[in-house]
């Protein structure tokens, strides 16, 4: 149910990476996608999230190194199964941002959750 609404409410969808869609003041389209800056970080993601090294490997088979696929791949994990650190909300993907290092993603993020 959790799942379900942060899939549907906050239009999260991994098929193309995106993130979140709104529409700003200006009535623009704005859309966050998961960029290279996180993807680029996959393992440290799945590390993180407590993935085990089996699985992060695995995926990284899988994917064939693909670091936006294995990237998508470690963010299903984290939706379905969760982790004891980061709840696979925005608020948990925030800190995960923070903890990584990734400001700027972060700051677009809490940016675009004050417009929605």
């Amino acid at each position: 149910m959790f799942v379900c609404f942060l899939i549907l409410d906050l239009a999260f969808s991994l098929r193309n990476l995106t993130l979140l869609e709104w529409t700003d003041k200006d009535g623009q389209s704005q859309t966050l996608r998961v960029r290279d800056e996180i993807s680029a970080k996959w393992q440290d993601v799945g590390d993180l999230l407590e993935l085990t090294p089996d699985r992060l490997q695995g995926i990284g088979s899988q994917r064939q190194g693909d670091v936006r696929q294995c990237c998508r791949e470690v963010l299903i994990d984290w939706i379905k199964d969760g982790s004891p650190y980061y709840p696979p909300t925005w608020e948990g993907l925030l800190e995960l941002l923070v903890h990584l290092k990734l400001s700027s993603t972060a700051d677009t993020l809490k940016l675009a959750l004050k417009m929605s």
